[in-house]
């Protein structure tokens, strides 16, 4: 019965589960009539995150080419190559409420890809939609991990946005002709 759980009795087929599908979800738990001291929400949460992930990813991608851009992506690390003039990194911070109420981001920055602009994306409190875009020159990094509160300050708040139009506009080419 490896990797099986049995829910019923008797043996029948119908109430055997995968354990894979109860774990993240805390159904084991509940099955069994347990209540865990630990919230095990996160799990579907970044299981639900990893799935975004790659949307964001494609969406922006796609932008970029419809304005005339261009976008190479590593495979390996995700890593986006724009114009052949800049590298992009994207991010995910579920929001986490504090015992006090107060929303908070952990924002990690994978530093050793070292990326020009890191673009972390907020997600709101119920973590099923993006609240807002933080597009973040490397050099205005003020560590390999960030904690962002509803409200952080000019310093990194400067770089927030309602979508992705301003790195688009970082992307966009311009002809020659344009700037005469």
């Amino acid at each position: 019965m490896d990797g099986v759980l049995a829910t019923g009795h008797g043996g029948v087929d119908a109430d055997h589960v995968p354990v894979g599908n109860l774990v993240g979800s805390g159904r084991a738990y509940q099955l069994v009539g347990f209540t865990p001291d630990r919230d095990f929400r996160y799990i579907e949460i970044n299981r639900a995150l990893r799935a975004l992930y790659p949307e964001v990813v494609a969406s922006a991608v796609e932008q970029i080419n419809l304005i005339g851009g261009r976008v190479v992506q590593e495979e390996a690390t995700q890593l986006l190559t724009v114009n052949g003039e800049f590298t992009v990194s994207v991010c995910i911070a579920s929001c986490l409420a504090t015992a006090s109420g107060a929303l908070r981001w952990q924002i990690r920055f994978d530093t050793s890809l070292s990326p020009d602009v890191i673009v972390a994306l907020r997600m709101d409190p119920e973590n099923t939609e993006i609240l807002d875009y933080y597009i973040l020159p490397r050099a205005n990094l003020p560590a390999p991990q960030v904690r962002l509160g509803e409200h952080n300050g000019l310093a990194l708040d400067s770089f927030r946005f309602g979508s992705l139009d301003h790195l688009y506009e970082m992307a966009a080419r311009v002809s020659v002709d344009d700037l005469q």
